[in-house]
């Protein structure tokens, strides 16, 4: 059974009706309470029976936040043995949730969830800073997702990228496996080109050879979009024969620039932030 998200529930104790995330309610004669939760809805309360028999109670001004939860729950499970709670989300991303009431900034808000920053490392994978047995130390993201999602590998020591390409870490797109299953599925003989973005063009024999000069040369080459935040990107050479440079170069900018905005979409129906001041308004 997946693991759900903290979330005191509410319960009616001594007639009392309160809001599960924000603690706002008030008091009723017990004979009341069926009454009163049958027009709750009425007044702009959200009533969520729960399968333990009990009842989740949101206020007004709670209740998009529920909605949300509710979707972050379903689109993301909780990375195990972290001081914390980290979430992998079914997009790949590690996040923090904050269950709490916190002031953001600009308002209090009933809980948070916050991506965390990420780096590459020299093998081209993201990486995150977690707590872990009280210190702050960096994890491989796709390590985090795949024991979130597929649980413990048992006896698979590595988390395989299926289609290769190291910065997709979605859940679908990892799997357990051994050393020999893993170098299997690797291709460091094709040859590279890298493209400036002042349009100078320069050619590496394999893939290997290129990591030498980036290490993003791989992850450059195997995205279906990029970006010149390094001054080039890389395209397989095979590929790169067959295209027109400067049509091909706008088509997959513009490619990016779609993408990186249905992400941020995404977040926001989740109630994730990118930044520590919390989510926007529900």
């Amino acid at each position: 059974m997946s693991p759900t998200l903290p979330l005191d529930k509410c319960k009616s104790v001594s007639a009392r009706l309160c809001c599960a995330l924000c603690g706002r309610g008030f008091d009723i004669e017990p004979s009341q309470v069926e009454d009163c939760l049958e027009i709750l809805p009425d007044m702009g309360w959200l009533v969520v029976d729960s399968s333990d028999g009990t009842t989740d109670l949101f206020c007004p001004s709670c209740s998009p936040w529920a909605e949300r939860l509710s979707r972050l729950s379903e689109h993301s499970r909780i990375v195990p043995g972290l001081d914390g709670t980290f979430l992998a989300l079914d997009t790949g991303d590690i996040c923090e949730f904050y269950g709490k009431r916190s002031w953001d900034g600009e308002r209090w808000v009933p809980w948070r969830c916050v991506l965390l920053p990420t780096c590459v490392d020299q093998g081209g994978y993201i990486r995150v800073s977690v707590r872990e047995d009280g210190s702050i130390v960096q994890r491989p993201a796709h390590r985090l997702v795949a024991e979130a999602w597929l649980g413990e590998g048992g006896e698979l020591p590595i988390v395989d990228h299926i289609n290769r390409r190291r910065y997709d870490n979605r859940p679908e797109n990892l799997r357990w496996a051994s050393y020999e299953q893993n170098n299997a599925n690797r291709d460091y003989t094709r040859p590279l080109v890298a493209i400036g973005d002042n349009g100078s063009v320069v050619e590496f024999k394999s893939v290997t050879a290129a990591q030498q000069f980036s290490r993003r040369a791989m992850m450059s080459a195997n995205r279906d979009w990029f970006d010149f935040s390094d001054g080039f990107v890389f395209v397989y050479k095979d590929e790169y024969d067959d295209i027109e440079p400067g049509p091909y170069i706008e088509q997959m900018l513009e490619a990016g620039s779609k993408k990186e905005v249905a992400r941020m979409r995404y977040f926001d129906w989740l109630g994730v932030s990118k930044s520590r001041r919390g989510a926007s308004d529900a």
